[in-house]
């Protein structure tokens, strides 16, 4: 004759068949989670992507009416880019800082075909052996070049990039000698805001790192890129 259960038996069963359900319960939010975050980097990038290539159009297209032949060698160096570097753009983990630096190479290639010796930039890399998320660099350099340098009465201005090997972190920063402006304030049209807040979050996620923006009126701005030691390299 079988022996009747206990009620320790059921309460550890029942124990049991609780755990699996909570395990069971967390794999699937976690695995949401993951996704959710994969699909805010695929939006990000889906969103600063097309606003790089349409500027680099722009330039070509208007270096078309004013030197033929300066559109030709920009088109050269575009078609370079998209060769080399397109599929470094869809990636949502950090890149070698240097593949980073060429995209950004690329588009002051172009911007300075089109303005010349007004657009100066600067390189002071002291350190180039870490990673960071693909297209953090450029769209903070876009904006020191358009709201920064382009920003000043004669157009004119330079540009400088550099990094700092800083111990546990390491700092990308670009600067400009622009016009600045309050950090505080939202642009005018509202993209260059929106390609901070896309940088912050895709360095955030990617690999725990920060981005600060320190201008004043009439004296400049300076991004600021931190990435923690232990993740960059």
């Amino acid at each position: 004759m079988a022996q009747p259960l206990s009620y320790l038996t059921i309460a550890i069963v029942i124990c049991c068949v609780a755990y699996y359900i909570w395990l069971h319960l967390q794999f699937v939010r976690e695995h949401e989670e993951a996704m959710e975050a994969g699909q805010r980097l695929q939006l990000t990038l889906s969103q600063i992507k097309p606003h790089f290539l349409y500027n680099s159009l722009t330039t070509i297209s208007e270096l078309c009416d004013e030197d033929p032949q300066t559109a030709k060698l920009a088109v050269d160096k575009f078609a370079n880019y998209l060769r080399g570097n397109m599929n470094s753009i869809d990636q949502t983990s950090a890149i070698p800082f240097q593949q980073e630096l060429e995209h950004t190479q690329s588009y002051l290639e172009i911007e300075q075909l089109r303005f010349m010796d007004a657009l100066q930039v600067r390189y002071d890399t002291e350190t180039t052996n870490f990673r960071i998320p693909a297209l953090t660099l450029e769209p903070l350099v876009e904006n020191a070049v358009r709201h920064g340098v382009r920003g000043n009465d004669d157009g004119r201005g330079t540009v400088t990039i550099s990094t700092r090997d800083m111990g546990d972190i390491v700092q990308v920063v670009i600067e400009d000698d622009g016009p600045g402006f309050d950090p505080n304030a939202l642009p005018d049209d509202g993209k260059a805001h929106v390609g901070i807040a896309n940088v912050r979050e895709r360095l955030a996620s990617v690999c725990g790192g920060t981005l600060e923006i320190h201008s004043v009126p009439r004296k400049g701005t300076e991004a600021i890129i931190t990435l923690p030691k232990e993740e960059v390299v």
